[in-house]
């Protein structure tokens, strides 16, 4: 589990790829292309093979989107789910320091 979660972060993580929250991230088909074989190459390896030797590359290619999208929205649904938590417990611990113990 630890190592898809690892490989997820770095397929993402890299200079140049459009990994905010901006909405029209996911319709950059070469970048998500680009996530889906950074993730697989770390994940399944195989698979990166066989697709690259299928007969229909443009099915192919429609599949590495799919992963690519699937990939970056996961890892974009994960930050954005850390940061709302961590935004509750800052605003937990500072609204804990403000009561008066008399």
């Amino acid at each position: 589990e630890e190592a898809f979660h690892d490989a997820a972060i770095e397929a993402t993580s890299h200079n140049g790829d459009i990994t905010n929250d901006d909405p029209n991230a996911l319709h950059d088909t070469e970048a998500m292309v680009q996530i889906a074989r950074r993730f697989l190459s770390k994940t399944c390896p195989k698979l990166i093979e066989v697709l690259d030797a299928h007969s229909d590359q443009r099915s192919t290619q429609d599949r590495l989107v799919k992963i690519g999208r699937n990939v970056s929205s996961t890892m974009r649904h994960a930050r954005r789910s850390s940061s709302s938590l961590t935004l509750l417990a800052d605003a937990a611990e500072d609204e804990s320091k403000s009561i008066d113990v008399a």
